[in-house]
């Protein structure tokens, strides 16, 4: 009897004590997969009904956070990604972007006075940097579907090359041209691409390059380019004589672009303006003769870089600020075009530089302040 009763008390134990041990495992695992706070630059928000979720990390602080918390919670996985290594604030406060301060440094990237022990710190975080990146995009790679990095901290370093990973179903992808190098290398690591946005000032991928090698890319969309730098995707439209411009003999894009594909241009801000534009008119009259191309080729979609963006920001990186991004990239996860909207028409009225240069017969002129 004295053995029964001792086993009816040891089982009625263990039906007690062995919920509460699942309890406090599951509590335990819940609290491991706590987010880290958040903000308007660092967003996690859980995917539904199994699967991906959203995550946005703008600055390194923030991308070192999520890649923790990605670690520590390996059921945490999106399918939306956006990615920079520059927060808003950093475009907003310092005009010589990209040297912007790294603000878990405390360092400015633009001093030559730095200590070599400062110097040798910061390569040691741009080193970490990278690689918090590339274990985002590994654990990631396999879910996503949409996808936006921009880098602007120049660095060999930092350097991540975001065609080291397969996206099995990523179909939109906005980014600078130094992070999908070499372009050859898109149809086997982005096989279901339909949208691509590259945004640079120079060293923009070919358009016959870039068609070539996403055979399923729709939409395509260029921003920043002013062609001072060459940096249109079908390379220069036109040569300059002493007076005037002359259209360059190049095929016309109808006959570039395959049927069921869009061309998106929105070039940079006009670079006549600002402190450092110089004496020189001829980048003034490069930069407007791509709106005049425009509006002889219909074949490529040109929009209007946007007034209030160089209000705000007044320097070249900014024609595609980081909170734009963003808004684009929630637009496109709620299932609109986003960065891939169609631009509004436009007539010489709306070219809103004009009314900030002193105009000296369209070849030289000044900028005046704001």
């Amino acid at each position: 009897m004295v053995f029964r009763s001792g086993h009816r008390i040891f089982f009625r134990v263990i039906f007690v004590i062995l919920p509460l041990l699942v309890l406090v495992v599951s509590e335990t695992a819940t609290q491991h997969c706590d987010p880290p706070r958040q903000d308007d630059e660092l967003v996690i928000l859980p995917g539904q009904d199994g699967g991906g979720g959203t995550f946005v990390a703008l600055g390194v602080d923030n991308v070192m956070k999520l890649r923790e918390y990605m670690t520590r919670c390996p059921s945490a996985r999106p399918s939306h990604l956006m990615l920079s290594d520059a927060t808003i604030a950093d475009m907003a406060r310092n005009s010589t972007f990209p040297d912007v301060r790294w603000s878990h440094l405390d360092l400015d990237l633009g001093d030559d006075a730095r200590t070599s022990a400062e110097a040798q710190k910061n390569s040691t975080d741009q080193s970490q940097f990278a690689e918090a990146v590339n274990g985002i995009l590994r654990d990631s790679s396999t879910m996503l579907q949409s996808l936006v990095y921009l880098a602007y901290i120049p660095s060999d370093q930092q350097r991540t090359d975001l065609l080291n990973h397969t996206y099995p179903h990523l179909s939109a992808l906005t980014t600078r041209p130094g992070s999908i190098e070499p372009i050859q290398r898109l149809s086997t690591s982005t096989p279901n691409l339909t949208h691509l946005h590259i945004v640079a000032r120079r060293d923009v991928p070919r358009l016959s390059e870039l068609l070539e090698n996403i055979p399923h890319v729709s939409r395509l969309r260029f921003t920043g380019a002013t062609d001072r730098y060459h940096g249109l995707p079908m390379g220069p439209i036109y040569q300059l004589e002493w007076s005037h411009v002359t259209w360059k003999s190049l095929p016309p894009l109808n006959k570039m672009v395959p049927s069921g594909v869009t061309v998106i241009i929105q070039p940079g801000f006009n670079p006549m303006l600002g402190d450092d534009a110089g004496w020189c008119g001829t980048p003034g009259i490069e930069y407007d003769a791509i709106f005049e191309w425009a509006a002889e080729d219909k074949t490529a979609l040109v929009g209007m870089p946007i007034k209030e963006d160089y209000e705000q920001y007044n320097h070249v990186f900014a024609t595609y600020p980081l909170n734009r991004a963003k808004e684009d990239f929630l637009e496109w996860i709620g299932g609109m075009d986003g960065a891939w909207r169609t631009p509004k028409e436009f007539t010489h009225q709306d070219w809103w530089w004009r009314q900030l240069l002193a105009w000296d017969g369209g070849a030289e002129h000044e900028a005046q302040e704001l």
